[in-house]
């Protein structure tokens, strides 16, 4: 016969995780997020690697016409298009802002 759980007896389930373990695990996402609260400008690897995406994925975000003329800094966007070679250069919590309202096509994006 299968036991009914009691959901008052659920909740007092304690997990025993080392003192020092959760210490460091709170300093790092700390220092984290303090790091990506102050940058002020992104190239694409440094975007990639803070929202998890490859390069490669950043690069199409700012190249994909769809997009290019919101994200443009010209026209008020996150991004610093560059003309004459060089790199993207992105407003970091702008951009982020952008990728969430655009998440489903960002992920439908193909890369090459």
């Amino acid at each position: 016969m299968q036991e009914v759980i009691d959901q008052e007896e659920l909740s007092k389930v304690e997990i025993g995780l080392p003192v020092e373990w959760i210490r460091q695990a709170l300093k790092e996402e700390i220092k984290r997020q303090r790091v990506s609260m102050t940058e002020v400008n992104w190239n694409t690897k440094q975007a990639a690697a803070r929202m998890n995406l490859k390069p490669e994925r950043i690069r199409a975000i700012c190249a994909n016409p769809r997009f290019r003329k919101e994200l443009d800094a010209e026209n008020g966007g996150p991004v610093l298009i560059p003309y004459q070679g060089g790199g993207y250069q992105i407003d970091p919590q702008r951009f982020v802002k952008f990728c969430h309202q655009h998440w489903k096509e960002i992920m439908e994006l193909k890369t090459r």
